[in-house]
């Protein structure tokens, strides 16, 4: 992801395979080089503890978690210009007044997890959730969607949620198709558990496999 100038990627990885961990150490790195400095999270409400808990203990990284009443007591205030580092809720964002606070503000890099949620069937249609990222991709430079689900086995579906990393790129389902055939893309991966087998015990130096192995069959019941 560190190669592409700039970063606007879709990472694909199955649950639990650690997003908020790599896309943590993503902005981590982006810090360092000093190319970045505000970052705006969209997340599920049940989520956005989670994510500041394991920046803050992992890497360090204090973010604030903004709510309905912090846009109540802001007293004109933008919450999004006063604090450079920020956990949002997709749903409450999505709202209008809430949506505007939010996309008034260029962020130097913006991450929307279980991305999934944003994508639309339909071009005329869009979802408040999909114009809401939609515009915040327009107001940040670095993007990253996160999902593990990106594919709903509908291609014009598919299109339309890559058109928020590219447009240019995913502009139309044949041109997807083909990168698809191929096999490679510079804007996206996917990952499943099978292919994360192991990862070494610091303490040990031992390589225990990372997850059970999966023994599918088919039983006969009365």
């Amino acid at each position: 992801m560190l190669r592409l100038p700039p970063i606007r990627f879709l990472l694909a990885d199955d649950a639990r395979a650690g997003k908020i961990i790599m896309s943590g150490l993503l902005l981590k790195e982006l810090k360092l080089w000093r190319l970045v400095i505000r970052i705006l999270i969209v997340t599920p409400a049940n989520l956005m503890f989670q994510w500041q808990q394991e920046l803050l203990e992992r890497l360090w990284e204090l973010f604030d978690n903004i709510l309905g009443v912090d846009l109540r007591n802001a007293y004109e205030v933008n919450p999004g210009q006063d604090k450079p580092q920020l956990i949002t809720s997709m749903d409450w964002a999505k709202r209008e007044d809430v949506r505007e606070s939010l996309t008034c503000v260029h962020w130097d890099m913006v991450i929307v997890d279980e991305a999934h949620r944003m994508s639309t069937g339909d071009s005329e249609d869009k979802t408040d959730l999909y114009r809401l990222i939609e515009l915040l991709s327009q107001k940040t430079h670095h993007f990253v969607l996160l999902t593990g689900t990106s594919h709903k086995g509908d291609p014009q579906n598919f299109c339309l949620f890559l058109q928020l990393l590219d447009l240019d790129m995913n502009g139309n389902v044949s041109s997807l198709e083909e990168t698809m055939r191929r096999g490679h893309s510079h804007s996206y991966l996917r990952r499943s558990k099978e292919t994360l087998l192991t990862f070494p015990d610091p303490a040990s130096d031992k390589v225990p496999k990372l997850f059970t192995c999966r023994d599918e069959r088919a039983v006969s019941f009365l």
